[in-house]
């Protein structure tokens, strides 16, 4: 059985845009504070500033969690439109429920979710994926690759490979078929996350 996935907007009082996702066997729960007046106006600078803080279960961070949080650091910033005449900060906090193996795509639909329904201006969105196979020769070894490209450009913004850099594989034509067979999902994934603008999603 398919594990459910359902996402929701709206659902933490205590900021100015949230998002909780199910994926796959993860749950995550994000909420955005902000476009707020830069701490770093002052000192003149003009852009944006994401602060990103990713919190387990156990309540205590990681290397994980540390990678977690520049990644998706790195992918905010790439989704919000900045200016040359405007500085601001965007606090993003998630909170990781459960997880499985396609944890950190749940992430990137949480993100964009709360994102998406904030008033943080934005300049594209992204969608994520993960796509196992395995390799000839590694019957015993499970390969996967995490994908997040951009649904504006179709340009890969991440990617990460677990269990591929010991064969000599070429990693380019693995991303092609990773990007080929997750286009369905990242398609569906970005009209839910425009869906759940207007209110309450259904699983899918």
């Amino acid at each position: 059985m398919v594990p459910q996935r359902i996402l929701e907007t709206g659902v933490l009082g205590n900021s100015d845009s949230s998002a909780r996702v199910e994926y796959k066997g993860s749950s995550v729960a994000v909420s955005v504070h902000g476009p707020v007046d830069s701490k770093n106006q002052a000192k003149g600078y003009n852009g944006v500033t994401v602060d990103i803080t990713v919190r387990t279960p156990s309540g205590i961070p990681g290397t994980r969690e540390r990678s977690f949080e520049e990644s998706l650091r790195s992918i905010a910033q790439r989704c919000i439109k900045s200016t040359v005449r405007q500085s601001f900060d965007v606090i993003i906090t998630f909170d990781i429920v459960s997880e499985s193996q396609y944890l950190f795509p749940a992430c990137v639909i949480a993100l964009m979710a709360a994102l998406r329904k904030s008033t943080v201006p934005l300049q594209d969105l992204a969608a994520a994926s993960v796509y196992n196979f395995r390799l000839d020769g590694a019957s015993s070894n499970a390969t996967s690759m995490e994908l997040v490209v951009s649904m504006k450009s179709r340009n890969i913004m991440f990617c990460r490979m677990t269990g591929l850099d010991n064969y000599g594989t070429n990693l380019s034509e693995l991303t092609a078929i990773a990007m080929e067979r997750g286009n369905e999902e990242r398609q569906v994934q970005l009209e839910y996350i425009l869906k759940s603008v207007s209110g309450p999603t259904k699983p899918w």
